[in-house]
């Protein structure tokens, strides 16, 4: 599983809905944010933080913590959540909780960060809840409990929050904490992706390229789902990409724009691009034959250790002349110190 991690919330989405400003205009202190005039925002919420307003505290600590229009102050963010939760904000303990994750301006403690995190998911703030389910799943000061975890994503899968259902699909794909039920985690996939969620974009692309017990392969939706990962620049979206091309898997077969996506990974380090680009040099498909370019390709994806490029390399050794596969060692050189490799998953 990979987790999503949130960045500390800022919260200041709740301000619209808190009540009036207390003698200032909060939604100019909002507009002069959103528009990057951060001194003017800072100035207008500490007018407002002055007289106890709760989201203006909170919104204070936030730029405090981010050194926006005031200097950074870690200790005096601190100070602004917890006056904004001794007010009553919910929300507060979910940023106390990130200042305590984090260690910031205050010493890393994942056990006081749970306690915070609970106290704001007993209040039934979903930020705090995915937090404290991320610390359950991963064991961080409190004991690991899949199942617990499982349930708090759901819940706040429930409400909406975009990464609680892209890691609730994922654990329902690998059965963690859960029964594994490929149906449903590509329901709370597609959640995800249609809000945008880059990663349960690639998931779901995955998911339908390959299919998984219920979930019957779907190459049109996963072409669409891995397309928006791949222009993004996600090297395994555009392997996939290329796979489909080449396969002719939802059109006729296109065999040139099958290489481009596997240069396009294969250039970000993708050992089985690396792999597939050396394939295609070497049969002349998509490009025009070049047994020089496929050993490079081959070459390159050995030396990040995918196995069957070490298999192809032994064949060009016995069919091409020395001084052939001393330029062809030569260009794979330069291709390492260019793209390198990451040792990604790979798709034969």
């Amino acid at each position: 599983m990979r987790p999503d991690h949130r960045t500390l919330a800022a919260l200041l989405a709740l301000a619209a809905a808190a009540g009036p400003a207390l003698g200032v205009d909060r939604q100019a202190a909002l507009s002069a944010y959103e528009r990057g005039d951060y001194r003017a925002a800072s100035s207008a919420f500490r007018q407002m933080a002055r007289r106890g307003d709760a989201v203006a505290l909170n919104n204070l600590g936030v730029m405090y913590l981010r050194g926006l229009g005031v200097d950074r102050d870690y200790e005096k963010a601190m100070e602004l959540f917890r006056n904004a939760d001794g007010h009553g904000l919910t929300g507060a303990q979910h940023n106390i909780g990130m200042m305590y994750l984090r260690g910031y301006g205050v010493e890393n403690d994942p056990v006081e960060a749970a306690r915070w995190f609970q106290a704001g998911a007993d209040r039934g703030d979903r930020e705090a809840e995915f937090q404290l389910a991320l610390l359950y799943h991963g064991g961080r000061g409190v004991a690991a409990d899949p199942q617990l975890a499982a349930k708090l994503f759901e819940r706040a899968a429930q409400t909406g929050l975009t990464a609680a259902q892209y890691n609730l699909g994922v654990l329902y794909l690998h059965g963690d904490g859960v029964d594994a039920d490929p149906a449903r985690a590509a329901e709370w996939l597609r959640k995800a992706a249609q809000a945008g969620h880059p990663e349960a974009q690639l998931q779901l692309g995955y998911l339908l390229f390959k299919g998984a017990g219920d979930v019957r392969p779907d190459y049109v939706e996963a072409q669409r789902w891995l397309e928006v990962a791949a222009v993004k620049g996600d090297a395994e979206a555009q392997l996939n990409m290329g796979m489909i091309a080449l396969r002719g898997l939802t059109g006729p077969a296109d065999a040139n724009a099958a290489f481009q996506w596997f240069r396009r990974a294969a250039e970000q380090g993708h050992v089985g691009a690396q792999h597939n680009l050396g394939i295609l040099y070497f049969q002349g498909v998509g490009v025009a034959a070049d047994f020089v370019q496929a050993y490079a390709w081959f070459d390159v994806a050995a030396m990040g250790g995918y196995e069957p490029a070490r298999r192809n390399l032994q064949l060009l050794d016995a069919q091409l002349k020395p001084e052939a596969i001393e330029q062809a060692r030569l260009l794979s050189m330069q291709m390492i110190k260019d793209y390198g490799t990451y040792g990604a998953r790979t798709a034969e």
